[in-house]
């Protein structure tokens, strides 16, 4: 893996500010109507880092989706840069925790996917030879490992140059070793490109590690219940003892000892 990308392929981004207002979403199930969001007003800044912390079933997933387009909101709206969201956004890049790449094309194959018709002149290659998967190109995603996988997916959704990058749980099915890497490459990535992330994560410490600001969810359908603000400049040291008492508060909220 790359170890720095100074001179990335991917350039300083424009990034957009994220605004959701009164914003709620519900699903019926069996005849009933399933509260997931209810009310949820969140401002992101162009370049932040968001991470969404919360029990499982909170509606974290269901937040970015609504944010990407993928789903329509019961009520209340999602606006990037003041222009209300309705339908896929092409401002908006995702990763989701499996990679989901097409089996039949090559990994060189499946980030050129993510121009989206746009001519590549090597940018898929270039983008690759940066986080380490240059010798793979050619490969089919069975080839490879999960980990570069994940590494190919996060390509394919920035090679557009996104505004806003969303990742939900892009980590979580990695072994420890390879999410610290990953991690790495993350916090790399946002130093050299300024793209706006909201994050959805269920690991603190990786919260603490790549976030601005740490948004926790209650129960499904109760919104937010705290936030916390990480005045820290990126990359950062895991071991910084600054971010110890917001750990210890984080775990307290999730009824974790530590």
């Amino acid at each position: 893996m790359s170890s720095t990308l100074a001179e990335s392929v991917i350039h300083k981004t424009d990034a957009a500010n994220v605004s959701l207002k009164k914003l709620s979403k519900s699903f019926t199930r069996k005849g009933k109507e399933l509260s997931v969001i209810k009310d949820v007003n969140l401002e992101i800044k162009s370049g932040e880092i968001v991470a969404l912390l919360g029990p499982s079933g909170c509606g974290k997933s269901t937040l970015l989706r609504l944010i990407a387009g993928l789903e329509v909101p019961t009520s209340g709206e999602v606006t990037i840069d003041e222009r209300k969201i309705v339908g896929l956004d092409d401002r908006c890049s995702i990763v989701f925790q499996e990679p989901r790449l097409l089996p039949w094309r090559t990994i060189v194959e499946n980030v050129e996917l993510g121009l989206r018709g746009r001519k590549d002149n090597g940018k898929a290659l270039q983008l690759l030879a940066e986080v380490g998967l240059g010798d793979f190109a050619a490969c089919l995603p069975r080839q490879v490992s999960g980990g570069m996988a994940q590494r190919a997916a996060l390509s394919r959704a920035l090679i557009s140059e996104p505004q806003v990058l969303l990742l939900d749980e892009p980590l979580a099915a990695l072994d420890a070793l390879t999410r610290l890497q990953m991690q790495d490459l993350l916090s790399q990535l946002v130093a050299t490109t300024g793209v706006t992330i909201v994050l959805v994560t269920h690991d603190i410490d990786e919260a603490l590690y790549l976030a601005d600001r740490i948004v926790v969810l209650g129960e499904r359908g109760q919104g937010i219940k705290r936030t916390f603000e990480l005045n820290l400049p990126h990359p950062r040291d895991r071991k910084d003892a600054s971010v110890a008492s917001v750990r210890t508060e984080l775990y307290s909220i999730f009824g974790i000892h530590a």
